[in-house]
């Protein structure tokens, strides 16, 4: 007698996927075929700007293919033009910011650059930082940026000071409304945290008017990236 197989019949219904309990997009970030040294630093970049949702080190093998990676749709894209983390020169420069943890008594200082697309001029400027109690009468404001107690051993009483030499109230219209801020620290000769201060800038120089001529791969040496010639 012939034994007959039995075949169970998938009789359950598939769940279908809630889009209210979907998560944020994950994505990967991987070169193809043959490419210059340079594309697996532009690799690295693209990564971390995509953070937190990518694998900054996935792990890559020759014998990989696409499908393990990732699911569709595909978008094939030509790149033009661009420009690493580490090539954008003038803030290379200088000391990233951490805008939340950042000692605000240690910015003291501020370069501002401005490029003139039409010339290709960059324009460099360098300014020093102040800042003054703002809403406060003049002679209170001279009295707290003083760095030692003024004499007043012949007055009657410490109005007096305040009101002797024209050091009456401020007026609202010598201050600007744009260099009003409001302080998350505390800074000292008045500058107190959630009270409001003035923001000055006082330029001393150097100035200067610059235009990019060539950019090389190395110091010195090496590929030539751009040429203004």
């Amino acid at each position: 007698m012939t034994k007959t197989r039995r075949r169970k019949k998938r009789t359950h219904v598939p769940d279908t996927p809630d889009p209210s309990k979907k998560g944020d997009p994950k994505t990967f970030v991987l070169r193809r075929g043959k490419h210059a040294a340079l594309l697996a630093d532009l690799e690295m970049d693209v990564r971390r700007m995509m953070l937190p949702n990518t694998a900054l080190n996935l792990q890559e093998s020759r014998r990989n293919v696409l499908k393990d990676f990732v699911q569709g749709p595909t978008l094939s894209l030509r790149i033009l033009s661009y420009s690493l983390m580490r090539d954008t020169m003038f803030q290379s420069m200088f000391p990233s910011i951490n805008v939340a943890k950042v000692r605000l008594a240690a910015c003291q200082r501020v370069v501002l650059l401005a490029l003139d697309k039409a010339t290709g001029v960059i324009r460099l400027r360098h300014y020093t930082i102040s800042l003054a109690p703002s809403g406060l009468r003049k002679g209170l404001k001279g009295l707290l940026q003083r760095s030692s107690l003024p004499d007043m051993s012949s007055m009657q009483d410490v109005a007096e000071f305040m009101t002797r030499g024209g050091y009456g109230s401020e007026s609202e219209g010598e201050e600007a409304e744009a260099s009003r801020v409001t302080l998350g620290q505390d800074l000292g000769k008045g500058n107190a945290a959630g009270r409001a201060s003035r923001v000055r800038l006082h330029e001393v120089g150097p100035r200067l008017e610059l235009q990019l001529m060539k950019v090389e791969e190395g110091l010195c040496s090496g590929a030539v990236l751009y040429h203004a010639l």
